[in-house]
């Protein structure tokens, strides 16, 4: 796969990537998904659960 080709992978994966005290902002007009934003709100549950 060639740099500068788009590819899709899943919101679990997508997600996978941000720690506890990442800091994230969601520009109005970039119109991020419900589906994106309810996987990091999914993802933040599990984390705190292991604390």
């Amino acid at each position: 796969m060639k740099k500068d080709e788009l590819h899709n992978i899943s919101t679990d994966k997508a997600v996978s990537c941000v720690k506890s005290g990442d800091r994230i902002f969601f520009q109005g007009a970039a119109m991020t998904t419900n589906i994106l934003i309810d996987a990091l709100c999914d993802h933040y549950r599990v984390e705190e659960s292991r604390t």
